[in-house]
């Protein structure tokens, strides 16, 4: 089973979900994840 949330999702509701994913019977459990997006560079001009 894979669980994918973004963001927006609080940490413990995810865990939670995944608790009862586990309660019910799911073997292997993993997270999809995106690549973080790489930080934004300012330019020198001004």
């Amino acid at each position: 089973m894979l669980v994918k949330a973004d963001r927006r999702v609080a940490y413990g509701s995810v865990v939670e979900g995944m608790l009862l994913l586990q309660q019910s019977g799911a073997a292997k459990l993993g997270f999809l994840t995106d690549p973080a997006e790489p930080p934004r560079r300012r330019s020198g001009r001004g």
